[in-house]
């Protein structure tokens, strides 16, 4: 029997986007061959949820929709999957969050829940979020190289790992079992508004293990010491709201030099 995967995306709806929300929905629904994926989409009109039926027309039986059409600010919306990851927690396997223009594929999620079986608790896996620009794959999140320093590596069971210095992606994975040891009546309130005056809000959302469990992220290496591919996600817009032009410049396997 297929482990149950549920996805939860939320969609703020734009005309211009929903080419991007369908390019990561069927990721989900299409490549995850090994898991019986459900996906529930959090949108904010009437709209937003005909767009997603629309698009999605041949996976409905999978899909369900909940509209918030009276949030008190539009990045709450990133929020609202909390509350159905509580009350799902005993029917699914895994859990997942994701924005709505992330692509994360098959094979990183797979290399996730491995590692994710011999890092935790210390650490979780790590992703490394990638940008098409000009039809080179950039990462987006980093405004400049980290030196590998061989003291901080990590090794278990023959994989060596190591702590990245900016290691944000957009979203988050949790096995059933520790997720369920870790809600908590923080678990859905919205965090980032005192912070930041909401400006972090989505963020803190997209980041629940490493902001509010406190778990360093750990990536894979290669034999080369650069990020192992598998831990490769993608952020299919070519611009990243608010990220200036010091990021996007680094290609993945620069990103670690200078072994010392």
């Amino acid at each position: 029997m297929r482990e149950k995967l549920l996805v939860s995306i939320p969609f703020h709806f734009a005309p211009e986007r929903i080419g991007y929300f369908k390019r990561a929905a069927l990721c989900y629904l299409q490549t995850y061959i090994n898991y019986n994926v459900s996906l529930a989409v959090d949108t904010n009109s009437e709209q937003g949820a005909d767009a997603i039926l629309l698009t999605l027309n041949d996976f409905r039986d999978k899909i369900t929709i909940s509209i918030h059409n009276s949030l008190e600010h539009p990045h709450h919306l990133t929020w609202a999957h909390r509350r159905r990851f509580v009350n799902e927690i005993n029917n699914y396997d895994f859990f997942m969050y994701a924005e709505d223009d992330i692509h994360v594929p098959y094979e990183s999620f797979t290399n996730y829940i491995h590692n994710f079986s011999i890092l935790w608790p210390n650490y979780i896996p790590g992703f490394i979020r990638l940008v098409k620009k000009s039809g080179t794959y950039r990462v987006s999140d980093f405004p400049r190289e980290t030196v590998l320093r061989k003291w901080q590596i990590i090794r278990r069971q023959n994989k060596i790992f190591y702590p990245l210095e900016f290691p944000y992606h957009g979203f988050w994975i949790m096995p059933q079992k520790q997720l369920k040891k870790a809600i908590n009546n923080e678990f859905i309130k919205i965090k980032g508004e005192k912070e930041s005056k909401i400006i972090l809000c989505r963020e803190w959302a997209a980041s629940f293990p490493m902001w509010q469990l406190k778990k360093k992220a750990v990536v894979e290496l290669n034999k080369d010491y650069h990020v192992s591919s598998n831990c490769y996600s993608y952020h299919l817009p070519e611009k990243i709201p608010g990220v200036n032009d010091n990021y996007g410049y680094l290609k993945p396997e620069e990103i670690l030099v200078n072994i010392v």
